[in-house]
Formats: structure tokens, C-alpha cells, sequence
């Protein structure tokens, strides 16, 4: 078995709003060091819940008396740039402050349509979006790259209708679409904060020649043309994958990871309170996936299902009335249960020795939250099949891992269980033995926010407070470490010691470990030879030594090591 894919996915919605107020523009000398900027910012003084001080070395923003207010002042693009421009802005934050400041991006001539990226006091990067349904927060995430008590640089690189976002040179994220690639850009603070500007500049890179036949496309924007790869090169970016509807009622960032340049991506976080009909899963679940555009080449981490039976007969509280007892007993169950529109058809089940450790992880924190008297254990397989939907035909590899457990109450036996991981990774008819080199960079760089983590571990803490339905069926306290599980410990990368051990399982999932510019870590594919990272958090991978990325995309960038 080679590298995996997934295809399937599930559409977010962002609903938060909040207020937004918009400080009028007023022509006024500034400090040098605002670049262009400098002659659009007011003189010192006071504009509603704004007070302003601009003494020629800086330009400090305080807000007086409404934390839902928000204040921008901008500039608007030189000819010729946008789609290449890197906006940078250095400012200090007030330790006491709770609302943020940072950079403006992309207002258009009506002044309803931005971006805010910014920083409060504590190192927490925001992005917003100001669209037709108002202001709301897209993501929230600190980086190890803050300085706290001194001056920190935000920055916006546009890559054409994609941009990435940055702290300190250190990239966060990056976002696509048709509201970014283009508009004014400036300066914006957001709630109960004094910020303090030092500097500004929005320079554009200079256009690459044949620049007028580039085309991008998807999430992560795939660059031809005159920054075309070699034949055998690779490009990867730094995608988020976002929780919309979890227990804060905002966007918050749940994951992250790397996907190939040009692939689609879709889904994110979901929750569910019930096993039963009304969600077959409780907590939270990533139903997410990556892909080609034509959906020959796809990874897909797919929906949770819950099953359950008694001496009565069919369980109410599960999804399904059935007794599946191992992991190729639930598959084939699976695939008629999630969608009648994909006909799978399976070729060959197998138990392969690599997935053994995650089964045995999942089936030792599954077992520690049943009592004695009860049994409880985990099965995984590996399931090559044939897929076909109304669009297309594939042929799949699934990873399918499950819990079960058997328990007595009040003289009935209830058995039941649920899935800890179904994933998917599709390939044309024909090259699934081939894969994909892409498919281990997404499995492997995929890593949870801590924060997001946290919030989820306060949730189970609530639920399992809560009174157990009567009759069996209870949610068991180990599902509040699944996501840990699923996501985190394919190599066993919490508390795994043996180093020798970790380079055994890097070598079983086909990965080498690089270092990146900011001294961190990613997990890229074994087969290529070079890796570098680009101003823009793009990584480039190829074998060929005489391939200089930063000539073929015209940014700055940086060769990475091998660890």
C-alpha cells in the first residue's frame, strides 16, 4: 500500500456578525514610516471612540469607549500590482489591551468588502471578513513567533488570488477566493485597544515575465507559466481547516496541514450531541477533504457512524439497529449507510502491520473509560475498492478504524459501537498503487490548535457531567481523546520516545523530516531530494539541483534541511 488520497468533503458556513465602524479617511502628515499611508492619517486628536496621536515617529490608535468599533485608514493599489503585493506593518500593543490591530486588506470601492488580519496583546493572530453578511472572525490562532512587549511585524503576501498571511516572517495560513488578489490596503484596529503603528509599506514583487498566461485555480493556487515546476517537482501550501459551529458560535481554527498546490479543499469541524439519528456521533468530527478539481486524486476523512444492539433486539440511541462486532463488519455496513449516491465496491480486506499501533492506541484509551466488568476493545482494516459515483469512477483505498463494546445492565447485554476514523484516498482507475506524492505531506503535517483542543476537552468536561441516559448507551469519556488519536498520533508523536521507532513508521508512511526556515518541523515526501520554503509559505519540492524557485516565482525564500 502506498501513499492515500481523499475526495469527499463537507461545505462550512461562517455566521458571526459583529458591528463595524468605519473611521472616515482624513489627509494629514505622518511619520515617514508609514510609507504611503503617511498622508492619509488624521493629526492628533479625538473621532467618536477613536483617539488618534500621530507625532511624526508613529501613529498610535486608542479606542475610548465602544469595543464592538472598528477603524481603518487606507490606500489604494498602485497600477500594476495587485495580485503581487506584500503589505507589511509593524506595530506595539498595549498589554492591557483586549481588541487587536493589524492590517487592512482588500477594501473595495464601496468599502463593504475586506479582510483584517491582526494581533492583540497576547500573540493571538485574527483574520476577519467583511462581506455582505457583515463582519466575522474566519480564524484565531497564536504562533510561537510573537515577541511579546515590543514591536511585532504583520504581513500580507499576495500570491494572484490567493494571499498568505504571516508574524514575524513565520507563515500562518493562507486564503483564496474572489475577495482577495485585489483592493486598498492599510491599517485597521478592532475593539478595546491602544496599538501604537511604527511602519508600513505595501511594495509590489516585479511581474514575471509571461505573467498574462498564469492561471490559478482552488484553495491553494497552482502557479503555470513562467513559474511552472520541473516535471517532477511538487509544490505544497499551508492550508486551515476551521470549526464554524462549535461551542464558541464562531470560526475558530481546529487543524492545519499541508495540501498540494491547486487542489481543492472543503469541509471542516462538525458537532453532534447525539449518537443516534439525530447526528450518529457526539462531539466533535473532521469531515473534511482535499482533491484534485476534477476529482481523479482525493483525500477525504468521512462522516463518524454509530451501531448498537441489546438482547431486545435494535438500539434506539445508535445510528444504526445492527450488531457489527470488528472493522470490516462495520465497513461493509458503512458505505450502503452514508450515501446511496457511492457504490462501493469492495476488492480486498487486510489488517496491515502499520496500522496496528494507532488501533492499539485507540483500544487502550477506549478500554480505560468502560468499567471492568465490561468489554471493550478496537479492530482496523485496510479495504481496496472500486468507487463510483454520478460524476466519476475511482478506485479507493479506506482506513477504517472502530470501538466496540459489550456491557451488562440490569441483566440485558447492550452491545454497540462507533467509527474512530473512516478515511479515504482516491486515485484514477488503474493508479492506485501508484498514489500520490501528495498524499503523505496532508496525513502527516495535519496538526490541532491547542486551543481549539482545549475548547473541545471543556465540552466533553460539561457533557460527561451530565446524567448518562438510563439503559446503556452512555457516551464514554474516551471519545473526548479521539481527535488526539485520529490526527495526532499516526506515528505516535504524543509521548513516543524511541526515536528509532518514529524513523521506522516516517519510513512506513513514506515521509522525510525537513526543517523550515523558523526552526520548525514538516513531514514531506521521502522521494524528492530538495525542499524549499517561500516567502509566501509555499514549499517546493523537486529533484532537479539546477531548479531555483525563487527565481521561477520571483519571491524570496529559503533551501530547507533535511532533520
Amino acid at each position: 500500500m502506498r501513499a492515500f488520497h481523499f475526495g469527499l468533503a463537507v461545505v462550512l458556513s461562517f455566521l458571526v456578525l459583529c458591528l463595524v465602524q468605519a473611521s472616515p479617511v482624513a489627509a494629514q502628515s505622518g511619520g515617514t514610516g508609514m510609507g504611503r499611508l503617511a498622508g492619509f492619517l488624521p493629526a492628533t486628536g479625538q473621532d467618536d471612540a477613536w483617539r488618534y496621536t500621530n507625532n511624526g515617529d508613529g501613529f498610535e490608535i486608542a479606542n475610548t469607549g465602544n469595543p464592538q468599533a472598528i477603524t481603518y485608514f487606507y490606500v489604494g493599489p498602485e497600477p500594476d500590482t495587485e495580485g503581487r503585493r506584500r503589505v507589511d506593518v509593524e506595530l506595539e500593543l498595549h498589554p492591557d489591551s483586549a481588541g487587536s490591530a493589524g492590517v487592512l486588506y482588500g477594501l473595495n470601492e464601496r468599502r463593504d468588502r475586506y479582510h483584517m488580519i491582526t494581533l492583540d496583546a497576547r500573540g493571538t493572530v485574527r483574520v476577519f471578513r467583511r462581506d455582505g453578511d457583515g463582519v466575522r472572525p474566519l480564524v484565531e490562532m497564536s504562533s510561537d513567533a510573537f515577541r511579546q512587549g515590543t514591536a511585532n511585524r504583520l504581513t500580507v503576501a499576495e500570491d494572484g488570488n490567493e494571499i498568505t498571511y504571516l508574524l514575524n516572517g513565520t507563515s500562518l495560513g493562507s486564503l483564496g477566493g474572489d475577495l482577495v488578489g485585489h483592493g486598498s490596503v492599510g491599517i485597521a484596529a478592532e475593539g478595546d485597544v491602544q496599538a501604537r503603528f511604527t511602519a508600513f509599506s505595501d511594495a509590489a514583487a516585479s511581474p514575471q515575465p509571461g505573467a498574462a498566461n498564469q492561471t490559478t485555480t482552488g484553495a491553494g493556487a497552482e502557479t503555470t507559466g513562467a513559474a511552472a515546476l520541473p516535471e517532477d517537482g511538487l509544490e505544497m501550501r499551508r492550508v486551515q481547516i476551521l470549526d464554524s459551529n462549535g461551542p464558541t458560535g464562531q470560526g475558530v481554527l481546529a487543524y492545519e496541514t499541508l495540501v498540494p498546490a491547486g487542489w481543492d479543499t472543503q469541509g471542516g469541524v462538525q458537532w453532534s450531541h447525539s449518537d443516534g439519528q439525530g447526528g450518529c456521533f457526539t462531539g466533535a468530527a473532521l469531515m473534511w477533504g482535499a482533491g484534485t478539481q476534477d476529482q481523479a486524486y482525493g483525500l477525504a476523512y468521512m462522516n463518524p457512524l454509530s451501531w448498537g444492539v441489546s438482547s431486545y433486539g435494535p438500539v434506539s440511541y445508535m445510528c444504526l439497529g445492527q450488531d457489527l462486532t470488528d472493522a470490516e463488519m462495520a465497513a461493509r455496513a458503512y458505505f450502503p449507510a452514508i450515501s446511496p449516491l457511492m457504490q462501493v465496491t469492495i476488492q480486498n480486506v487486510d489488517r496491515p502491520p502499520e496500522l496496528k499501533p494507532l488501533v492499539e492506541l485507540i483500544e487502550q484509551q477506549w478500554r480505560a473509560s468502560w468499567p471492568e466488568t465490561a468489554k471493550a476493545w478496537a479492530d482496523g482494516v485496510v479495504i481496496r475498492a472500486h468507487v463510483r459515483t454520478q460524476q466519476r469512477e475511482n478506485d479507493a483505498y479506506f482506513v477504517v478504524i472502530t470501538k466496540h463494546a459489550e456491557a451488562n445492565y440490569d441483566g440485558a447485554i447492550f452491545r454497540d459501537g462507533r467509527t474512530a476514523l473512516v478515511m479515504g484516498v482516491f486515485t484514477p482507475v488503474g493508479k492506485l498503487d501508484e498514489g500520490h506524492p501528495g498524499f503523505a505531506p496532508i496525513l502527516n503535517n495535519l496538526r490541532v490548535n491547542p486551543q481549539w483542543k482545549q475548547l473541545e476537552r471543556q465540552w466533553w468536561a460539561t457533557r460527561l457531567r451530565q446524567p448518562r441516559p438510563a439503559g446503556g448507551g452512555g457516551v464514554a469519556g474516551a471519545d473526548t481523546s479521539i481527535g488526539d488519536m485520529m490526527f495526532e498520533s499516526w506515528k505516535r508523536r504524543e509521548g513516543m520516545k524511541d526515536a528509532g521507532h518514529a524513523k521506522s513508521i516516517n519510513g512506513i508512511w513514506e515521509v522525510q523530516p525537513w526543517q523550515t526556515p523558523s526552526g520548525g518541523t514538516v513531514l514531506l515526501n521521502q522521494n524528492y531530494n530538495y525542499a524549499w520554503e517561500l516567502q509566501n509559505g509555499a514549499i517546493i519540492l523537486t529533484n532537479n539541483a539546477n531548479f531555483n524557485p525563487m527565481e521561477a516565482y520571483n519571491q524570496t525564500g529559503q533551501q530547507m534541511q533535511r532533520n
